[in-house]
């Protein structure tokens, strides 16, 4: 075995620091990204440690969420208003995820947006002029999350 975990991606290369080679392993499976990785001290988020992770409980839910016993993370960050429980990142987009009272953009909640109906679609959901990319019970969003269109279900 080597002496250092090394990185390679489009931005960045070089050694992981701190990381053992001997117990480091990507995290998530073939069909997703493998943003998390962990030794068996130190969760990695693209080679940078996650503060406080857990290494020993740690899962990576999608590309940008994981959680451990105790917190979920976006990224490098915990969520603060998660619900660890029922939190899951069940949508294609990996820059949202749910529990049972919210829906998740990044860290922060997506007041608007129901839990229980929202979608994040693909480009087949409304067609190459979309005008919306998410939708729930009540409305449709577009990128930013603004509300575009009122549903009358």
């Amino acid at each position: 075995g080597g002496k250092h975990v090394y990185l390679k991606t489009p931005d960045r290369s070089g050694v992981i620091e701190g990381a053992d080679p001997k117990t480091f392993v990507l995290l998530g499976s073939g069909d997703e990204e493998s943003a998390y990785a962990k030794d068996s001290k130190t969760v990695f988020f693209f080679g940078d440690p996650v503060p406080s992770a857990d290494a020993k409980t740690f899962v990576q839910l999608n590309g940008r969420y994981g959680k451990d016993l105790r917190h979920v993370y976006f990224m490098m960050k915990v969520v603060p208003k998660a619900d660890l429980a029922s939190f899951t990142a069940p949508y294609k987009s990996v820059w949202y995820a749910r529990d049972k009272d919210h829906v998740f953009s990044g860290e922060d909640i997506f007041v608007q947006a129901d839990p229980d109906t929202f979608s994040t679609g693909d480009d087949r959901y409304c067609g190459k002029n979309c005008t919306y990319r998410y939708e729930d019970k009540n409305y449709r969003y577009d990128l930013q999350e603004h509300i575009v269109q009122k549903l009358c279900r």
